[in-house]
């Protein structure tokens, strides 16, 4: 294991680890995981695009989603797009520990002023314009397939 410090962390398996999976198979399954800092969000979309990762779900540029579907077959990768837990495909959420400014923490607080936040008419933004066309507009419940969701309506 490298310190978490330098620009590559490698991670490794603990030979000795005692968890195991209901087949007796001994946890983790994985051997190694190297991880890679990036310098900033774009190193990280453009290593993305040239397809220099195994997997990478996090920081990735949602405007950039035609890039990475036209360069897949160049960078030697599967881009997928995996639906969220909520309804939405972007969910708009209040920071409850906001301290910055009191007033602005008070009404972030308040239970009243969010549901009315949420519920006020906006307008929306055309579809090809969200999620390269593949957005859905909907609330926060959770989507129809997730098991908390408390009704398919």
């Amino acid at each position: 294991m490298t310190p978490i410090n330098t620009p590559t962390w490698t991670l490794e398996r603990n030979p000795y680890s005692v968890f195991v999976d209901p087949a007796g198979n001994q946890l983790p399954y994985i051997d190694r995981v190297v991880l890679t800092l990036a310098e900033n969000l774009e190193v990280i979309n453009l290593r993305a695009i040239a397809g220099e990762y195994d997997f990478q779900a996090r920081h990735l540029d949602l405007a950039k989603v035609p890039v990475f579907i036209e360069n897949q077959a160049k960078g030697g990768y599967k881009l997928y797009l995996d639906p969220g837990d909520y309804g939405g495909d972007m969910i708009i959420k209040f920071n409850l520990s906001y301290e910055a400014d009191p007033e602005i923490a008070k009404w972030m607080n308040t239970t009243d002023f969010r549901r009315r936040a949420g519920a006020r008419d906006r307008p929306r933004p055309a579809q090809r314009d969200v999620l390269a066309g593949d957005g859905t507009p909907s609330s926060v419940v959770p989507a129809d397939n997730n098991k908390y969701n408390p009704v398919p309506e």
